[in-house]
């Protein structure tokens, strides 16, 4: 019995032995990298889009990790979001809310218009910059692929593809503007007015190191295009002001438009506060001097002319704070006293 007992106290005990020898095993940890992309169809013409659609990780972004953080919080990475939650979204709108040869040197069909996948919903990198397949397989400076810089009507490349015509005349606007004004073209490559009028001197001048299409092709005229400032305004605006403000007082930088209405930039000198053709206050009143002009809400958009001269804005063009203005907006302003003050004081007098 106690032979018996003891053998079967040992049971488990070897049992154990075995098993933990079993554990013992010596492993190899073998690392290897994830897959970065899925090769694109032939059709697509070596775009790649997203690497993860769901997180909307581009493949760009896989390495250009600050640039991906970047443009996530941008509106660019909601365009296919946006469309589709517009209600009126058309086959038609999807070219400029996608990755294709929209916006960039490409001139024919490629991406999403090709291939329909949603790897390439949205803006991304390549919507502008150009395919990525060739700087992917092979990164180097020499296979980046180069963003155009440069916009103008009726231009097949650059922001004025998508941003230009009666649903974004950015561009349209643009060309009215200083910024686009093509009888001053000189002025974007003399030595002394280039930092102001061109944009590859503005910067130059600005301290700015980055890369474009048109860099060293020296018979280019940049002007001051969208991209000048719109892809560099953080950094553009640091050369010219505080930069603690940036972090602690935000509030205390000047918006844009105190100086400039958008896209249609106020000229210094000029009649009518300055303001170019289609921006005066008599264009805005010849639609806004009429009484019975209203919302689609039925609020009223009538400007009385002499209220109007009578108000603490009466040195204010219009424009200069109604930038964009649309009827569907309410802008409510509490430095101006309510309409019927002014008219009872013009029946008054």
């Amino acid at each position: 019995m106690s032979a018996s007992w003891k053998s079967k106290a040992l049971l488990p005990l070897l049992a154990l032995g075995l098993s933990a020898m079993a554990g013992c095993i010596d492993e190899k940890i073998v690392f290897r990298d994830r897959e970065l992309f899925e090769e694109p169809l032939a059709s697509a013409g070596n775009f790649l889009g997203y690497s993860d659609v769901e997180s909307q990780l581009t493949v760009c972004g896989n390495c250009h990790v600050e640039k991906q953080g970047e443009w996530i919080g941008t509106a660019h990475a909601d365009a296919w979001a946006g469309l589709q939650g517009s209600g009126h979204a058309q086959t038609f709108c999807e070219g400029c809310h996608t990755v294709g040869q929209l916006g960039n040197t490409v001139a024919v069909p490629a991406g999403h218009e090709v291939t329909g996948e949603a790897r390439y919903q949205d803006v991304q990198c390549e919507a502008c910059h150009g395919p990525g397949l060739t700087h992917v397989t092979d990164p180097k400076d020499s296979t980046v692929p180069l963003a155009p810089l440069n916009v103008g009507v009726g231009a097949t490349q650059g922001c004025g593809e998508c941003h230009s015509g009666a649903h974004q005349p950015f561009v349209e606007e643009w060309v009215q503007s200083r910024h686009g004004d093509a009888g001053r073209t000189s002025f974007r490559t003399r030595e002394d007015c280039a930092p102001c009028h061109g944009g590859k001197g503005a910067l130059d001048a600005w301290g700015i190191k980055t890369e474009y299409l048109e860099k060293d092709d020296a018979s280019a005229s940049v002007g001051i295009t969208c991209a000048v400032c719109h892809s560099q305004i953080e950094q553009v605006h640091k050369q010219v002001i505080e930069g603690r403000l940036w972090e602690e007082e935000p509030n205390k930088l000047p918006a844009c438009v105190e100086c400039h209405s958008p896209h249609k930039t106020r000229r210094a000198y000029g009649g009518d506060r300055g303001m170019p053709k289609g921006m005066k206050d008599k264009d805005c009143l010849e639609c806004h001097g009429k009484e019975d002009l209203k919302s689609a809400a039925g609020d009223s958009l009538f400007v009385d002319e002499i209220a109007y001269s009578l108000s603490a804005h009466n040195e204010t063009a219009c424009a200069q704070c109604h930038a964009e203005v649309k009827a569907s907006l309410t802008r409510p302003c509490e430095t101006m006293l309510p309409q019927w003050w002014h008219l009872a004081k013009r029946r008054k007098t």
